[in-house]
């Protein structure tokens, strides 16, 4: 059934269905719908899609958007719909000329428009010629979950927030920049782990949202030490009750070595071809004689590892040196900030980093 705002608007009996308000339609419903439900395929996708339980709302997106951006969030079976918006409104040329929107985006606004959204009741419904839908909605993203009880639908929508650059309260206020997210139609979460655990959402929510390359790569890094810190802890606990005394000896040893922390996670979680862009595109710098990048190299070369059979130990030994470059203001062999081409490196180098961490999260991007 139609909720109460929308049966007053229309002038609806209470109890009217959306079956029902679609017999109903006139062309003056046509007019005040503002762009909605005008041709027969629009309204069949709309009984079709209403016909599924999801629950809908809208968020402020901290990213501009020119018009609209949508994505898919895939996890056990389940898919989420996320939609950031741009300017929705009608086009100044011509009054009578509305701005058609996907008839996909288009079902999901109905979905909107018929729930109980009782904190955007007086925008939506105070004008007597249209529904506000378009003012609402623009400069906002429209999420729908799946309504299923076995979904934690509040970390998915914190995670979401984090993800597309989405105002949230438990996540830090954050600026825009690039990301291999925006490219993205699809993103599987392959694990609960960052669904769940708000430490690493936020590492998400941090790292796609900085702009500044060294702080962007540390940020990024930061997810990957999270990883390998992560990746100890379950060796240890699997390890712990068939040999107690060497299994702590080896978390030692672990902890010792940021670099072997590094190489064994890369090892351990299927992280080895996502090291193989990242090591190709520091050959072509190197190649391209970038002065912080063959500084890098001469340091990473002195190390065992580096010289180990395996690219992606390489690789490894470079990602690091990489990192100890920005955390590093004096200590390191290179610093970051004494090099004139640094930033243009880890710019060069970003996409391959970003991958990096967003396995290590877990997450898929297609």
């Amino acid at each position: 059934m139609l909720p109460t705002p929308f049966c007053q608007y229309f002038q609806l009996g209470q109890g009217t269905t959306f079956e029902q308000f679609l017999d109903r339609l006139d062309f003056q419903y046509d007019d005040r719908l503002d762009g909605l439900l005008a041709s027969e395929e629009s309204r069949a996708a709309a009984l079709e899609s209403l016909a599924t339980a999801y629950d809908v709302e809208i968020a402020r997106c901290v990213a501009p958007v020119e018009k609209w951006r949508y994505s898919a969030v895939q996890s056990e079976g389940w898919t989420s719909h996320v939609w950031l918006l741009g300017n929705l409104e009608q086009s100044q040329g011509n009054l009578h000329d509305v701005l058609a929107v996907p008839t996909d985006l288009e079902s999901l606004i109905l979905h909107f428009l018929v729930a109980d959204q009782r904190q955007w009741q007086g925008k939506l419904w105070n004008n007597p010629e249209r529904v506000n839908w378009r003012s609402v909605l623009s400069g906002h993203a429209l999420i729908a979950c799946p309504r299923d009880p076995g979904l934690n639908s509040a970390n998915l929508r914190r995670l979401i927030a984090a993800i597309f650059k989405i105002e949230h309260a438990e996540l830090p206020r954050i600026t825009v920049a690039s990301s291999l997210i925006e490219l993205a139609s699809s993103i599987t979460v392959k694990s609960s782990e960052v669904l769940n655990t708000l430490s690493k959402t936020k590492l998400l929510s941090e790292a796609v949202a900085e702009m500044h390359p060294k702080w962007r790569f540390l940020s990024f890094y930061r997810i990957v030490e999270n990883a390998y810190l992560t990746n100890i802890k379950k060796r240890f606990i699997q390890s712990f009750d068939i040999d107690a005394k060497n299994a702590v000896k080896e978390a030692e040893k672990s902890l010792q070595s940021e670099m072997n922390q590094l190489n064994a996670l890369a090892e351990e979680n299927d992280l080895i071809p996502a090291f193989e862009p990242f090591n190709a595109q520091f050959d072509v710098l190197l190649a391209a004689q970038n002065r912080f990048i063959h500084s890098i190299e001469r340091s990473a070369s002195e190390e065992p590892l580096y010289k180990m059979q395996g690219t992606y130990k390489k690789a490894v030994v470079r990602f690091y040196k990489l990192r100890c470059s920005i955390a590093h203001g004096g200590t390191s062999s290179t610093i970051f900030e004494e090099h004139q081409d640094g930033n243009d490196a880890l710019t060069s180098l970003m996409a391959d980093v970003e991958a990096i961490a967003m396995k290590c999260l877990e997450l898929e991007l297609d």
